[in-house]
């Protein structure tokens, strides 16, 4: 997964930290990690600009991690999926929104935009933006993204591609992991012992399927609302990442996200590794 990294740069202070954050966790096995500008006909990178990508790539190729800069004219959304496809990228890694509203947590159009039509998993950071002295500031963190991930589970077609995801981090360190379904109070009742029992059995069979060497893996159910609990549990665990599978049903080669995916990615303050599933 993060052989090559694709990392969209729009010199936003969040993206910028975007770049330190992937590179955290990125070790020696990775291939290359590439910033992407993409820009509008006529527009050019300032020097000021082209400084500060030049100590984002000094800061990792010390650390003997390949990184360089390309620049492509176009759309932001088909030029970051048209430059993954053709770099053979494993991996796009975006922050939630290159602009912000004081004290929230965005996910721009270009974000959902890549997550909605991307083949490949799209790890996706929120930075919060506060109001200081009048001016906006984004609150600088990089999550410790192996300490704790919640795995929401639908048993649906995303089970093997999203536990391929989990097993590739337990095998790079991932401490803890949660495998987590919520019984949909809109279809079941809370009394229905069969479907509570039918779903305890599932999670601990998918929990065998792994590898879990150091991790601590254990199985979670509530009942009701799917995207209410989704966010409820990432709270309870203190979760620094969220493994979600994404649904897209394939239309002119277009894709569009189900309507819990999609929630939990605006509301979700935690980073998401997000892994898309076509039925």
């Amino acid at each position: 997964m993060f052989a090559r990294i694709l990392i969209p740069i729009d010199f936003s202070d969040q993206s910028l930290q975007m770049f330190q954050c992937v590179a955290q966790f990125c070790g020696k096995g990775n291939d290359e990690m590439i910033l992407l500008n993409v820009m509008g006909r006529g527009e050019e990178v300032t020097n000021d600009q082209k400084r500060k990508i030049q100590e984002l790539i000094d800061s990792v190729t010390e650390n003997d991690i390949k990184a360089r800069f390309v620049t492509e004219i176009g759309s932001p959304v088909n030029t970051i999926l048209d430059v993954a496809e053709k770099e053979d990228i494993t991996m796009i890694a975006m922050s939630s929104s290159g602009k912000g509203m004081a004290r929230e947590f965005i996910v721009g159009s270009t974000s959902l935009g890549v997550i909605r039509n991307s083949h490949i998993p799209v790890f996706l950071d929120k930075f919060e933006v506060t109001e200081e002295g009048g001016e906006l500031m984004v609150v600088k963190r990089c999550a410790n993204l192996f300490r704790m991930a919640i795995v929401p589970i639908d048993f649906s077609s995303c089970n093997e591609p999203v536990l391929e995801q989990i097993q590739y981090l337990i095998d790079n360190g991932l401490e803890r992991a949660v495998l987590f379904h919520t019984i949909d109070s809109s279809k079941y009742r809370v009394s229905d012992d069969k479907r509570f029992q039918w779903v305890k059995e599932e999670l601990n069979k998918l929990k065998d399927e792994l590898e879990v060497g150091g991790c601590d893996i254990s199985t979670h159910v509530h009942f009701g609302s799917p995207v209410y609990n989704i966010l409820e549990v990432t709270r309870e665990f203190d979760s620094s990442l969220i493994i979600m599978g994404t649904h897209g049903k394939s239309l002119l080669h277009e894709m569009t996200l189900g309507s819990v995916s999609e929630e939990v990615i605006r509301k979700v303050t935690v980073s998401l590794l997000i892994v898309p599933c076509i039925d």
